[in-house]
């Protein structure tokens, strides 16, 4: 494995939950960018696709995990 595979491994079991939950779809722009993130790397982005991919694909990304992290703290406290 390389220095990236841990991190794309962990992005592209994020992607795989947001397409399996219907909040991205696979055949969307931003769904594009995050595939080629995930396989070749955020370098290998142009500019117009980083803005796709940080104005599009991240804020879903970043709201899932919330929403996971406060899941995880009602399951975690006692009834």
């Amino acid at each position: 494995m390389g220095l990236n595979d841990h991190g794309n491994e962990e992005l592209r079991l994020a992607y795989d939950d947001l397409v399996d939950e219907g909040l991205i779809d696979p055949a969307s722009d931003e769904a594009g960018v995050a595939r080629q993130v995930i396989d070749q790397g955020f370098d290998s982005m142009s500019p117009r696709q980083k803005h796709i991919y940080e104005s599009r694909f991240e804020p879903v990304l970043v709201r899932r995990a919330k929403q996971l992290e406060v899941q995880r703290i009602i399951d975690s406290n006692p009834d």
